[in-house]
């Protein structure tokens, strides 16, 4: 595996677990809303979207 690879990888990983944990905590709180979803996800989307990280299926198309 190439290092861009392991960078998109890398990238994804720490993204999906750093905002799974207070999901999964507001989840079971009975707290979590759709307004919550779009707060921890805004970012990733947008920095995928302009470029400055890859997309997820990048390393998959290689």
């Amino acid at each position: 595996m190439d290092e861009d690879s392991q960078r998109a990888i890398a990238v994804w990983v720490l993204s999906v677990t750093s905002f799974s944990f207070p999901i999964g905590f507001l989840y079971f709180q009975g707290e979590l809303t759709m307004f919550i979803i779009i707060l921890c996800l805004f970012p990733t989307v947008i920095l995928t979207t302009i470029g400055v990280i890859p997309p997820p299926w990048k390393p998959i198309s290689d």
